[in-house]
């Protein structure tokens, strides 16, 4: 009988340690889901439409040393009332070139052909994502998906324009993607043809439609935020 106190004993003991060993993993195991909970709020706010593979874009791109040699396509989206922290941005491009490893992007208000508001604008690290057979013999470029990271900007409600494009060298060709809003998120849905055309920080745009292909009335570009 002492001897089988002695087992008991030691089995309690066992138990209490597997119990405390499981206690302990459960809550890792609920610490790295609100991990996952949390990082998982930043998602995608605004989504243009994906890009439209049959129609012909607009030159796109950032030459730093070379601003008057630069062109930015602006699409316009529509913050809701809570507002939004701006935590990333991307556009789709057909380009002529990889390593992409930084892109410039503006966003702005108020915009017309005669005036336009400068809200925010840098140079950030971004990432070239290709976008599966997207490769064009005839032009010889290839679709890729240009994301910024890095940010936190809050914007508050109203109508905004944005640009997002890859930083080259001169000789290098990018251009934006038109869509026709299929997969859209958010407001507009690649559906209002009120996108513009110019070069960074001026203060004067034109309206897309004046240089673009007649199905080309809107463009791939997006949002990434969080509440």
């Amino acid at each position: 009988m002492q001897h089988f106190g002695v087992v008991r004993h030691l089995e309690d003991e066992m138990f209490v340690r597997t119990a405390a060993t499981l206690v302990a993993w459960m809550l890792i195991g609920v610490a790295s889901l609100q991990g996952i909970t949390t990082s998982s709020r930043t998602t995608v706010v605004w989504a243009n439409g994906d890009p439209d593979p049959d129609i012909p874009g607009l030159r796109n791109i950032y030459i730093p040393d070379n601003a008057a040699s630069s062109s930015l396509l602006y699409d316009d989206f529509v913050v809701p009332a809570e507002g939004w922290v701006v935590v990333g941005l991307f556009s789709f491009n057909r380009m002529s070139f990889t390593g992409v490893t930084s892109a410039y992007w503006e966003i702005r208000r108020a915009v017309s052909e005669s005036t336009s508001t400068l809200v925010a604008s840098g140079t950030n690290a971004a990432t070239q994502l290709m976008r599966p057979n997207t490769f064009d013999p005839r032009t010889e470029l290839t679709t890729f998906k240009i994301v910024v990271h890095g940010l936190a900007l809050h914007l508050s409600a109203g109508r905004y324009w944005l640009a997002v494009a890859p930083v080259a060298s001169a000789g290098m060709q990018s251009f934006i993607c038109p869509t026709s809003g299929r997969h859209a998120v958010g407001q507009p849905q690649g559906n209002n043809a009120n996108a513009y055309y110019g070069s960074p920080r001026s203060s004067s745009l034109l309206r897309a439609e004046t240089f673009a292909h007649s199905r080309a009335k809107d463009f791939a570009l997006g949002v990434f935020a969080r509440p």
